[in-house]
């Protein structure tokens, strides 16, 4: 037959005072290592929760922009330089700029375009003001098409457009003899 032991809570008190005060130390570390502990869960918590907010509101500072917003509008209008846009194509067209160029990445190079107040972040077959599309982007100039037409937009405002001649055209097929 199991011997039963009874505990005296007399007996179990005494010995835990013992226990404390012959361990006063290493209680005192213990103890302060657990509050340290769940401080810094409470620091990393936070900082996390901060993460995640900023990724699903990455413009919470008016004063920043995050790509790739690929087209968003201005508060001042882009300079009024001579445009070189054909009125057929647009007749209310202002002037287009080449602000930038991005080289490289996964989907190549990307053009940084602003006209008319709007500044485009565009790549190989995107849309310009709905009228244009981007057919290259180089180091130096953006070559857009619409239509029949072709404009080179380089740095420092320079542009040059041409007519992109079909067969048909080429052959007076085409068009009001």
């Amino acid at each position: 037959m199991p011997v039963k032991k009874t505990l005296d809570i007399g007996t179990a008190r005494e010995q835990a005072v013992q226990f404390i005060t012959t361990n006063k130390k290493a209680i005192f570390i213990a103890g302060l290592s657990i509050l340290v502990l769940g401080f810094l869960l409470v620091i990393a918590a936070m900082y996390y929760r901060n993460l995640q907010t900023n990724a699903l509101e990455p413009n919470v500072d008016p004063n920043y922009l995050v790509l790739p917003e690929k087209v968003r509008t201005t508060d001042t209008p882009a300079n009024t330089a001579p445009s070189l846009v054909d009125p057929s194509v647009d007749p209310f067209a202002g002037p287009m700029f080449l602000r930038g160029i991005i080289r490289g990445g996964k989907g190549g190079n990307l053009a940084i375009i602003e006209t008319n107040g709007t500044t485009f972040i565009a790549e190989e077959g995107s849309s310009i003001a709905g009228v244009w599309s981007v057919l290259e982007v180089r180091s130096d100039a953006v070559i857009l098409i619409a239509g029949d037409q072709q404009l080179q937009l380089e740095f420092g405002g320079k542009m040059s457009s041409a007519k992109i001649e079909t067969q048909n055209n080429a052959e007076g097929e085409a068009g009001i003899p």
